[in-house]
C-alpha cells in the first residue's frame, strides 16, 4: 500500500487489521511496486525499510496510479501533475475558466472516487451552476465517498468517510464499519442495478 496505513482511514483501518491478522496478511505500507519478474514469479517493492522481494508469486492484481484520458490533459484544462480537472475541490468550478465545471473520476477532487460520492457531487454540482448564474453563495463538496470492503464471505462493511479520513456516516442508529451479511448482498447484487438502473441516468 502506498498509503501509511492499510488504507489510510484509521477508523477503518482498526476494523480491518484483525481481518488481516485472522487471514496472515502482510501488509507493506509506505510502499510502491518497483519491477515484476514473470519469469522468476517475483516482484520488487520499494518502502521505508528499503527493497522488498516477495518470491513465489501466484498471483499479482496491480492497480496503476489512475489518469484520466489524454484529451483532457490536451484541452487545456488539466493539472499538469494529475492529469486532472482542474477544479475548485469543494465548488467543482475551474479554477482559470468560470463557466467550466467538472465532477467524478475525471475532476480533481482529492478525494477517492466512488458511485456514492459522485451522487453527492452531481447535486452540489446543479445547485453550483445555478448559484453562479444567480450571485449566491456555492455549497461546498467535503470529499465524501464510500468504499465497501467484503472481509469475509459473504460480510462486508461499508466505510464513509470525508477527504480528510473523518467518518461520515449517512445512516443513523447502524454501525456501517462492522460487518454484516445485509452490506454484502447489497455490494453484490443490488449496487451494481443501482449504478446501472439510476445513477448513470441521474436518478438518485
Amino acid at each position: 500500500m502506498p498509503t501509511d496505513t492499510v488504507l489510510g482511514v484509521p477508523f477503518i483501518d482498526r476494523r480491518l487489521e484483525p481481518y488481516l491478522g485472522k487471514y496472515g496478511v502482510e501488509v507493506h505500507t509506505g510502499t510502491t511496486l518497483s519491477e515484476i519478474d514473470p519469469e522468476s514469479r517475483q516482484i520488487t517493492l520499494e518502502g521505508p525499510s528499503g527493497t522488498v522481494h516477495v518470491d513465489n508469486v501466484a498471483m499479482a492484481h496491480l492497480v496503476p496510479p489512475y489518469r484520466p484520458g489524454s484529451w483532457i490533459a490536451e484541452s487545456g484544462l488539466a493539472q499538469s501533475e494529475t492529469g486532472l480537472v482542474d477544479v475548485d475541490p469543494q465548488t467543482f468550478q475551474h479554477r482559470r475558466f468560470d463557466t467550466v465545471w467538472a465532477v467524478g473520476d475525471a475532476a480533481a477532487l482529492n478525494t477517492r472516487p466512488s458511485g456514492g460520492g459522485l451522487r453527492k457531487q452531481v447535486k452540489i454540482l446543479s445547485d453550483n451552476i445555478i448559484a453562479a448564474r444567480l450571485g449566491k453563495e456555492f455549497g461546498r463538496y467535503d470529499g465524501y465517498t464510500v468504499v465497501p470492503i467484503t472481509v469475509e464471505r459473504h460480510r462486508a462493511l461499508v466505510a464513509e468517510f470525508d477527504r480528510n479520513g473523518h467518518p461520515t456516516g449517512s445512516v443513523p442508529l447502524i454501525d456501517l464499519t462492522r460487518p454484516r451479511v445485509p452490506f454484502w448482498f447489497f455490494d453484490r447484487y443490488l449496487e451494481p442495478l443501482v449504478y446501472q438502473h439510476a445513477l448513470l441516468k441521474g436518478r438518485v
